[in-house]
């Protein structure tokens, strides 16, 4: 594992799940599929699980895993915002302050 992160990266990344406690909750878009409860689709990018099954039965190597963070961590209350965890040695950045709870407002940065 002394290789560099771009000799890694054909079977090996590591996502910063940024604000997560251990295994679960947090302060940050911790829900990445780890659990049943709350799983928001089955579409591989918001579901860590399905990301890598993906990858290993399609090549599709993933450069960022979707989090979801729930009003209170309770899924009945709806989603209070996602974020996109960066893939090692990337991280994420604020590029917008006001509206810090949008996808979009948080960029994957070195």
């Amino acid at each position: 594992m002394g290789l560099a992160p771009s000799e890694l990266d054909d079977f090996y990344r590591f996502f910063r799940i940024s604000g997560m406690d251990h295994c679960s909750g947090g302060v940050g878009a911790w829900h990445v599929g780890q659990t049943t409860a709350g799983a928001t689709s089955e579409d591989a990018q918001d579901n860590v699980l399905l990301t890598m099954v993906a990858w290993v039965e399609e090549g599709e190597a993933p450069e960022t895993v979707t989090g979801t963070k729930f009003v209170n961590d309770t899924v009945s209350l709806g989603v209070d915002f996602v974020r996109d965890h960066c893939r090692y040695p990337y991280r994420k950045k604020c590029v917008d302050l006001d509206n810090y709870k949008k996808p979009s407002a948080w960029k994957c940065v070195i």
